[in-house]
């Protein structure tokens, strides 16, 4: 085998490129590549990326429930659509190793994103409007969701990463109550309880009793039938 000085040095890195290294667990002698060490980056969060919490979907449920996993409560679940998911269970320690207690714990009442690290196409965007240690699994929370918007569905064994969402500054929607009505629902997908101001089709300010029935509707009831806009801020 000639010197190593004596090789050129490659400046433009490839996924398929190889270098030989010892394993870990056989101690034999192996190929690793680029793309492996980016998987290992990726699925583990060695290297922390935006405040990403990587986690394996599993299937499987209590009492073989892993560390290092989200999963659904009863198991399960392996090509649940994004936009079908409600609660999920989540490990306070991440694939990787570490333990993010309190950080999962600021995003509650947030809004986060749950996406494949190897293709984030698939993902979903949710409000996580609850989250409580798990009875009988101390080392897991049950997370509570409200689906906004997404694509795909979990795959078993994919590791997805969870980052919190943008925080949209001053959102707004505008309702129009077209026919009369003394009992309007508006839709406002704004992710928050905003404040409401509706007027008639004159533009007088009306008083109404606003029910919030979750962060993205709501219904404004009157004493009496009318037509107008809800100002949703």
């Amino acid at each position: 085998m000639a010197r190593l000085n004596t090789y050129l040095t490659d400046t433009v890195i490839q996924d398929g490129d190889k270098w030989i290294g010892t394993d870990s667990q056989s101690g034999k002698t192996r190929n690793f590549t680029p793309q492996g060490l980016a998987t290992n980056f990726n699925d583990t969060g060695k290297i922390g990326i935006g405040g990403q919490i990587p986690y394996v979907f599993s299937t499987q449920g209590a009492p073989n429930r892993n560390v290092g996993t989200m999963s659904f409560a009863a198991g399960g679940g392996n090509n649940t659509a994004f936009s079908a998911i409600t609660n999920l269970v989540l490990s306070k320690t991440t694939n990787g190793g570490t333990v993010v207690t309190e950080y999962l714990q600021y995003l509650e009442d947030n809004v986060i994103f749950i996406y494949q690290l190897d293709d984030v196409n698939k993902f979903g965007k949710y409000s996580l409007t609850a989250l409580a240690d798990r009875s009988g699994e101390t080392t897991f929370f049950d997370a509570t969701l409200i689906f906004s918007e997404g694509n795909g569905s979990l795959t078993t064994g994919k590791t997805y990463g969870i980052v919190q969402g943008p925080s949209d500054v001053d959102k707004n929607f505008v309702f129009t109550q077209g026919s009369a009505s003394n009992n309007w629902t508006v839709n406002h997908n704004l992710e928050k309880f905003p404040a409401v101001t509706v007027v008639d089709s004159a533009n007088n300010v009306v008083i109404g009793h606003i029910t919030y029935t979750n962060t993205n509707s709501l219904t404004v009831s009157f004493s009496s039938s009318f037509s107008g806009k809800a100002y949703i801020n």
